[in-house]
C-alpha cells in the first residue's frame, strides 16, 4: 500500500477499495464538495468517514487518522500533444564554453 501524508492538508481521504479491504466501519457520514483544477462545476457527494490506525513497524507507535471516503482519489490523465516544444528554435546556434 502507498500513503502519502500531507500535514497541510485540510482533509485526509482514502479510496473505497482501501475502506473495503481493510473491513473499516463508517463513524460518519458527511457531505463533500470538491472541486478540481480546471473544473467549473462542483461536486457534491455525501461519504463515508472511517478512523483507521497507522502503526510505526520500527518502534511500534500508532496514531490514528480520520478519513473520508472517496471513490478515486487520482487518474492518470493524457496531455494533449505540443508536437516538438523546441522546434521553434531550430534555426538558433548555440553557444558553447
Amino acid at each position: 500500500m502507498r500513503l502519502i501524508l500531507d500535514s497541510g492538508s485540510q482533509k485526509t481521504y482514502i479510496t473505497q477499495q482501501l475502506k473495503e479491504s481493510l473491513g473499516l466501519k463508517p463513524i460518519a457520514r458527511e457531505k463533500l464538495c470538491s472541486k478540481t483544477f480546471g473544473a467549473d462545476y462542483n461536486n457534491l457527494k455525501t461519504v463515508d468517514i472511517v478512523n483507521l490506525r497507522l502503526k510505526n513497524v520500527e518502534n511500534g507507535l500508532s496514531v490514528i487518522i480520520t478519513a473520508h471516503v472517496v471513490p478515486l482519489i487520482w487518474s492518470r490523465r493524457e496531455r494533449p500533444s505540443l508536437g516538438h516544444p523546441l522546434s521553434q528554435f531550430d534555426s538558433y546556434t548555440c553557444a558553447t564554453s
